[in-house]
């Protein structure tokens, strides 16, 4: 439970930061745009070298997330696909069919599955996220801003072209193809099991 806990909270201010980039970008951009005389006003400056500073925190704390909690979600990734098959082994082992046991077992299965689409889309978000902020920032009229205005977009798209990503210790990112990866692994335990039983 601990571990859901941090990587849903780690997922969602990921996504939130990330997703905050993009509206700022987005804003400037529309402001850009609609006042074409204040295209090289101070504050929009200001406000794209925020939304570079704020990209900064985010990628060091991805990397501290990915350094501390790599291991966890490494774990949690091998659990998942035991969790799910023993869930569904106790709903086809029970010869009694119980209304209580059917409804408690379904709604175990049900939570199980969504906390586990919950950190994979999760995770997907935020790679999806910060793949989209260089192609937000390249639509910027950055050709008739300042040489330091153009530096700055430069690194600014160089390092987003390099998308964020949750670390699933050494073996995978964090995102819906780990998830199919669970939920294959999921089905070949239970046919192993099924096989075995009859």
């Amino acid at each position: 439970m601990l571990c859901f806990s941090a990587s849903s909270g780690i997922q969602w201010s990921s996504c939130r930061c990330c997703n905050t980039i993009s509206n700022t970008l987005s804003t400037t951009l529309s402001g850009w745009r609609s006042r074409r005389k204040l295209r090289k006003s101070v504050s929009y400056i200001r406000m794209f070298e925020k939304c570079i500073q704020m990209h900064w925190r985010v990628i060091e704390f991805l990397d501290l997330t990915n350094k501390n909690f790599s291991g966890m979600m490494l774990m949690d990734f091998v659990q998942s696909s035991f969790r799910i098959t023993s869930i569904c082994c106790v709903m086809g082992m029970s010869k009694s069919v119980d209304f209580m046991v059917l409804v408690f077992t379904l709604s175990l299965l049900t939570l199980t599955f969504v906390r586990e689409c919950y950190i994979y889309f999760s995770g997907s978000q935020v790679i999806f996220l910060s793949w989209g902020l260089g192609d937000l920032a390249f639509e910027t009229d950055w050709y008739r801003q300042s040489r330091h205005f153009k530096f700055m977009l430069q690194f600014f798209i160089q390092r987003s072209q390099k998308p964020l990503k949750l670390k699933i210790g050494p073996l995978a990112d964090l995102s819906l193809g780990a998830l199919l990866s669970i939920l294959r692994a999921t089905y070949t335990y239970l046919t192993i099991v099924t096989g075995f039983d009859g």
